[in-house]
């Protein structure tokens, strides 16, 4: 399970609490109205099933509220909860398979800044690298094909798993919309 806030202006919060209201993943949905601060609005608050989490942050982006207010997203490390059992058994797909795509953006973003420490280390590592190179150099060739065929491989697994990992969560979010 996933813990979601949103801080809603006024003018949005109905049509927020319409669309968490009818999606299946959702459950412990409540709004305080006016407790928002800064920006100004109401907290709306649920457990949402991770499996529909990505569908659900897709349509409360289209109706401004990453602008207008704000979405958070947080790990519940524990819930004991008949109504959130049966929001997972309802929505489709797997918890351990679910993929949260904005999650992953933003982590991405966080965790892959350039530092002067990753630099140092990687110049340090060349350093080595070279000097093993010069003293076996008949080697250093054979190594550097291996680690490019290695590297290739990689990338492409990731992103082709990442693509078909894609699709399926838009199909299913296709099928949802129908039902």
């Amino acid at each position: 399970m996933l813990h979601l806030r949103v801080i809603s202006p006024d003018a949005l919060t109905d049509p927020t609490l319409d669309l968490l209201r009818d999606d299946e993943a959702v459950t412990h949905l409540f709004v305080l109205r006016g407790a928002a601060q800064r920006p100004a609005g109401d907290v709306i608050s649920c457990d949402i099933a991770r499996e529909g989490a990505q569908d659900i942050l897709d349509r409360l982006r289209g109706l401004g509220l990453e602008k207008e207010g704000g979405i958070s997203v947080e790990q519940v490390d524990l819930t004991l909860s008949t109504a959130a059992d049966s929001a997972v058994d309802r929505t489709p797909g797997e918890p351990s398979d679910a993929i949260v795509w904005s999650d992953i953006e933003q982590r991405s973003g966080d965790e892959a800044k350039l530092s002067w420490t990753y630099l140092v280390l990687m110049t340090v590592a060349m350093i080595i690298a070279s000097i093993g190179a010069y003293w076996v150099p008949w080697e250093a060739g054979g190594s550097v094909v291996q680690l490019l065929i290695n590297l290739a491989a990689i990338i492409v697994a990731g992103v082709l798993t990442l693509i078909i990992q894609r699709y399926a969560q838009r199909q299913l979010a296709r099928r949802r919309s129908r039902s």
